[in-house]
């Protein structure tokens, strides 16, 4: 009996870090689900837009002069959404490394959902960034 009391104080500093992990781990947890909430129909949008362009070689061909056929690619985009409820800006780059993000056209909408696509030409021997942005009306 004489080191019982050694025992319970290690024991109860113990118990007392395991309760202060699992509170840290609980509050980190909590975070990610804020922030990784992209919704389901944003998800499956995106997936369908953007392997429907990088699928389909007609519309490959139009991102490789994406001023000329510009059009013709927004209406393929915007036969796939429901413009009544949803929004899209879309963006071609060829220079990877300063491809910025477009800021006039989206506005202050509060959350804004964007994927992208690489696609490659190889008789050009370029990369196009295919950038797509999606958010809700107001």
């Amino acid at each position: 009996m004489v080191g019982k009391k050694g025992y319970m104080k290690t024991l109860e500093a113990v118990f007392a870090v395991i309760l202060l992990l699992i509170v840290i781990i609980s509050v980190i947890a909590s975070d990610r689900v804020k922030y990784n909430s992209t919704p389901e129909e944003i998800n499956l949008l995106h997936a369908g837009i953007l392997e429907g362009i990088q699928k389909d070689e007609a519309l490959r061909g139009m991102i490789y002069s994406f001023n000329e056929n510009e059009e013709s690619i927004r209406l393929f985009v915007e036969s796939r959404l429901d413009e009544s409820r949803l929004r899209y800006d879309l963006q071609v780059c060829d220079d990877l490394s300063f491809c910025q993000v477009l800021e006039s056209t989206i506005g202050q909408s509060k959350n804004i959902y964007s994927d992208s696509i690489i696609i490659y030409d190889s008789s050009e021997k370029i990369n196009y960034l295919v950038r797509l942005y999606l958010w809700y009306n107001a």
